[in-house]
């Protein structure tokens, strides 16, 4: 009888040592297999942020290359507008030089225009509708001007017309000027404070 519980004893404290053995190797497969697990999964959270990063930094490059294009184009048109108003025509040959601003205008208006419609998606809404009420002013205000200058028969009249800054003319550079004033030189202004905001250049520094 006492071999009978000597033996049950080493039985149990056996099968205790391999239970524990086994546990422990269980911990270390499962512990091991866990490891590699996290590993492999944030290597791929690192390589699916390493595309993302690609991705918008080439969408950062993108909308940059845009912004300074509108701006760019912006700038000629503000330029044709302002030469064709408040520039004063040559007076050797004032006809050819009104020729020559008038098809600066005409020019410069769809470039930009065009140029933003296909890129307008970079902006916001709110810049959009800025941007769409200053392509619709102008439009009006190169309206009233080529209805202006189609009043007079000939060249020289309408040079004429220009020169001498009749009344309906100078109601017509009124409403350009303060739209160049207003919300031209506001548009201007934010595309500058988009563009620094992409190089990571500090606003307060150079307003």
């Amino acid at each position: 009888m006492y071999n009978f519980f000597l033996l049950l004893g080493y039985s149990t404290a056996a099968i205790g040592i391999a239970g524990s053995v086994i546990y422990y190797f269980s911990r270390q497969i499962f512990e091991s297999y866990l490891k590699r697990s996290i590993e492999k999964y944030k290597s791929e959270l690192e390589r699916v942020n390493t595309q993302h990063q690609i991705i918008f930094s080439s969408l950062h490059k993108e909308r940059a290359e845009v912004i300074k294009t509108i701006y760019y184009l912006l700038f000629e048109y503000k330029k044709s507008v302002l030469g064709f108003f408040f520039v004063k025509l040559n007076k050797s040959n004032p006809y050819l030089d009104l020729a020559f601003k008038v098809k600066m205008w005409s020019d410069t208006a769809p470039a930009f225009s065009n140029t933003f419609h296909k890129y307008r998606i970079f902006f916001t809404e709110d810049l959009c509708r800025v941007i769409d009420e200053i392509n619709n002013e102008l439009d009006v205000i190169k309206q009233k001007s080529e209805a202006f200058v189609n009043n007079y028969s000939s060249g020289n009249e309408q040079a004429a017309a220009i020169m001498n800054e009749s009344d309906d003319f100078k109601i017509i550079q009124k409403e350009a000027d303060a739209l160049l004033k207003g919300k031209i030189r506001t548009l201007e202004l934010e595309l500058e404070r988009e563009f620094r905001k992409l190089l990571g250049v500090d606003i307060a520094q150079v307003v």
